[in-house]
């Protein structure tokens, strides 16, 4: 540094001069980083970045992924792979003698009371017989036997539809009060005294239920008296009084 003074040299950055000691200026001192500071801070920030990006990008592809699933399950679709039904298997033809077994076991069936699901029995046999070829040696015999369950199958069908089901206690004791209310001199004096449950009877080839009613009530001259009357009763309704 040449001093402004004496015009001699001083080192630099010397605060006076070497030769007349004049003061110089102070000259301030520019911060440097040094090469190696300057590299390792480079490299700190290029991983962050780096970082920065992965992170970014995991989370792109997070929404993606979400939006994928969201959009799958708008459409009804499943990332789950369906799996594959197992066929039912198909059950074989039934032989002719088996049919016949079962019919035979069918035109015997009887019961207290008949409901719908009985007339399905009869349509698992019937169908099979009807595909029986007229060229078979059992076609003759297949349409006998179809005549003669569909005649009992009729016979349910309408046993069913014209009996209706069998009324409960409760159900008897609201036929009787619509029966007997218009055709007993005193109603309101006349008195249940037992009356038994509903059972099945056949009359002349009709089916009817049947309860047997212990009856007390007023004669056509006032004095009371205890009847035994039997009612017939189809689908929840008296139909006829026996000793009334």
């Amino acid at each position: 540094m040449k001093c402004l003074r004496c015009a001699s040299e001083s080192p630099p950055y010397a605060e006076f001069c070497s030769s007349c000691g004049f003061r110089f200026a102070p000259i301030k001192r520019k911060n440097g980083i040094s090469t190696p500071v300057a590299i390792l801070i480079a490299v700190v920030a290029l991983c962050g970045l780096c970082g920065i990006i992965g992170g970014i990008g995991t989370l792109i592809d997070k929404k993606k992924g979400l939006d994928s699933a969201q959009t799958n399950l708008a459409n009804g679709s499943s990332t789950t792979p369906t799996p594959t039904p197992t066929p039912t298997p198909v059950p074989s033809p039934q032989s002719f003698a088996e049919l016949k077994s079962k019919g035979g076991e069918l035109l015997k069936f009887e019961r207290s009371e008949y409901k719908d699901s009985d007339l399905s029995q009869f349509d698992e046999v019937l169908g099979p017989l009807r595909q029986i070829p007229k060229e078979s040696k059992d076609h003759k015999q297949a349409q006998e036997l179809i005549k003669k369950l569909i005649d009992k199958s009729s016979v349910i069908g309408a046993e069913i539809v014209v009996l209706g089901p069998k009324p409960s206690q409760d159900e008897l004791y609201v036929a009787f009060n619509r029966y007997l209310r218009p055709r007993l001199n005193d109603y309101s004096s006349s008195e249940y005294v037992s009356y038994t449950p509903a059972r099945k009877v056949t009359v002349k080839g009709e089916p009817f239920w049947v309860s047997v009613l212990r009856l007390r009530a007023k004669n056509a001259f006032g004095a009371y008296m205890v009847k035994e009357v039997t009612m017939y009763i189809r689908n929840k309704d008296v139909v006829l009084a026996d000793g009334l």
